[in-house]
């Protein structure tokens, strides 16, 4: 589904009976896309690469609800804006 921005993403998905989006991007469009996140999901790779860029603290305070590591290394996170977490309890 091809769409003009970000933004118009998520009213052209209800549209069409969606309930769930995977969307695979950077902080970019995690930036465009805060206010309609419910959950993250990081895959972590060990790898250096210098000092490396921060992905979401800028903008979205996240609570980890799990993680597992694979057994290539990968740390496969999940994680909450603390703002959905308020709304559940």
């Amino acid at each position: 589904m091809r769409v003009p921005s970000p933004e118009a993403l998520f009213p052209q998905a209800t549209a069409m009976g969606l309930a769930a989006l995977w969307l695979v991007g950077g902080p970019t469009l995690a930036k465009a896309l805060t206010a309609h996140l419910e959950e993250v999901r990081l895959a972590y790779c060990p790898v250096v690469l210098g000092q490396g860029r921060r992905f979401l603290d800028d903008f979205l305070e996240l609570t980890l609800l799990d993680a597992e590591t694979l057994p290539q290394g990968v740390l496969l996170a999940r994680y909450r804006p603390k703002r959905f977490l308020t709304q559940e309890a």
